[in-house]
Parts: C-alpha cells; sequence; structure tokens
C-alpha cells in the first residue's frame, strides 16, 4: 500500500507493526535521528539500523526488549527484522524506554540546563 501525505503521521504509526530508523551510514556520525526519537514513544517494536558504536546505538541500548538495534551487515538486518517482526506479536512491555523519553522531555532538558546555569 503506497501511504499518502498526512499531517498526522500518528496515525500511520499506529498502523505499522514495526517502526523503522535508518540511520546515516557514517562511522564518526554525531547525531541521533529525531525520528527514533519520536518513534520511542509509541507502543510498537523499533527496528533502528544504526553504525555500531553510534550515538543512537548507545541511546537505545538498554532498550533490548523492545527495540532490535543492527548494523549495515546484510545478514544482521536481515535477522533483525525479523527479530523486530516477531516482537510485533508479542505483548510487550515498553517501561524501558521511560528513562530515555524523560531524559529528552523539553521541559527536563530545560530544568536541567537551567540547574548548571546556576
Amino acid at each position: 500500500e503506497l501511504l499518502q501525505y498526512t499531517d498526522n503521521p500518528s496515525e500511520y504509526l499506529a498502523k505499522a507493526d514495526v517502526l523503522v530508523d535508518f540511520d546515516a551510514p557514517f562511522k564518526d556520525d554525531v547525531y541521533i535521528s529525531s525520528k527514533v526519537i519520536n518513534y520511542l514513544t509509541v507502543e510498537k517494536p523499533i527496528f533502528s539500523l544504526t553504525p555500531e558504536n553510534s550515538p543512537t546505538s548507545k541511546l537505545l541500548e538498554s532498550c533490548k526488549q523492545t527495540i532490535v538495534v543492527s548494523n549495515y551487515e546484510e545478514d544482521m538486518v536481515y535477522d533483525g527484522l525479523i527479530k523486530a517482526h516477531l516482537l510485533s506479536t508479542q505483548n510487550l512491555d515498553y517501561d524501558e524506554r521511560k528513562k530515555i523519553i524523560e531524559s529528552y522531555n523539553v521541559k527536563n532538558i530545560v530544568t536541567n540546563l537551567l540547574q548548571k546555569i546556576k
């Protein structure tokens, strides 16, 4: 099914079995995909394709129950997609994501910055 443009992408996220995030394949990448931060708030398994030791892989390493992280090796990608799809058939507990979600909450970021400035 070809997805049409929408002002409300959450409707597509709700229909998805797995949310897929592709990180840039740069060895020394310093960025985290904003999409993966948004995905963390959706109670769906995430498949993240990202280089080893990237900021994204380090961020997600504590969420092994609901997130599958793979580098760009063909076998790992295939196995990771299969694992992520299998997760979508299970009743998962997404609480492991709460700490990351809270750390990227704008209010918490501003509060922490203000505390450091004082």
